[in-house]
């Protein structure tokens, strides 16, 4: 009688699992996306049939009122605001996933013999550790994407403002130097572009102020703007120009970057002092100090003599 086939090959049940799980996942995003838009046509033809003397309010999800998750804050901060960007994100993770485990199943088979049950549940959880750091790695990936945009936009949002300000004086209208320096800030940020074209739009399109200027820290997460839109909106009732608000807003900005550019910059004598004492004193001290230390030991052994 052969072994049975668990305990003769267990590489293959640790795989065929492995592929089974992610398979699952990658089935249940795609049928929670099939219903969600099915929904959505299905309320869109509830809309259109509606008389006008009889208006029902539109329904939206239960999670509408809620806080996006991690992954689909990033996805919005790029500028991916469609329900596809985050299901093809998703596929995206269980794929990786399962090549990381495949991959290394096909590095451990040669070289780890597998000659118990435990070993092969200690070898399934090892397959299993590197398909979640290969399903977090797309996650990571574009983390620090969304970071890099933001810190681009960021960087950039001053020179905005003084620009939008300078247009203001000259005499155009809050839409019509939006509409001019939306191309300019594209060459600078694609997310600052972004985030402006979206207001400018909005006010083309007959929104209040109030509403169109939230736009902003729905791209551009920086804790000024909250200040800056309160500020516009109340200049905006009150009727007092903007121009003088934007340009007081822009060098508080920069004042602030100033600032945290000059504590970053002070932290650099300190992590110095790390490679100086690993790297380059025990070097000096062994120039210095090796010769005595050689002649030392030379005249012992001539003593010892």
């Amino acid at each position: 009688m052969s072994a049975p086939l668990l305990q003769r090959d267990p590489w293959f049940w640790a795989v065929l699992v492995l592929f089974g799980l992610a398979f699952g996942a990658w089935c249940y995003r795609v049928i929670n996306a099939w219903l969600l838009r099915h929904s959505q046509r299905r309320l869109a033809a509830i809309e259109n049939i509606q008389t006008a003397s009889a208006p029902v309010p539109s329904l939206r999800p239960a999670s509408a009122g809620q806080q996006p998750s991690r992954l689909r804050r990033h996805l919005q901060l790029l500028g991916w605001t469609s329900e596809s960007a985050y299901t093809y994100c998703l596929m995206m993770s269980a794929v990786v996933g399962v090549c990381t485990g495949l991959l290394g199943a096909a590095l451990m088979i040669p070289f780890v013999p597998i000659h118990s049950i435990g070993e092969s549940l200690l070898a399934g959880v090892v397959l299993l550790g590197l398909s979640a750091l290969g399903a977090a790695l797309p996650r990571l990936v574009l983390s620090r994407w969304a970071d890099h945009a933001q810190g681009m936009a960021q960087r950039h949002v001053a020179n905005a403002l003084n620009l939008l300000g300078m247009s203001l004086l000259s005499g155009m209208g809050l839409s019509q130097a939006l509409t001019q320096i939306v191309p300019v800030l594209d060459e600078q940020s694609a997310v600052l572009g972004r985030a402006f074209r979206a207001v400018s739009l909005m006010l083309e399109a007959g929104a209040p102020m109030a509403h169109a200027l939230p736009e902003l820290e729905r791209h551009i997460e920086m804790p000024e703007l909250h200040a800056l839109i309160g500020n516009l909106v109340q200049s905006d009732q009150l009727g007092t120009p903007l121009a003088e608000i934007l340009q007081h807003h822009a060098q508080a900005i920069r004042s602030r970057q100033q600032l945290a550019v000059q504590s970053r910059s002070a932290k650099v004598a300190t992590w110095l002092i790390l490679p100086l004492v690993f790297c380059q004193l025990p070097a000096l001290l062994l120039i210095m100090v090796g010769p005595s230390v050689l002649d030392t030991l030379r005249i012992l052994q001539g003593l010892a003599r």
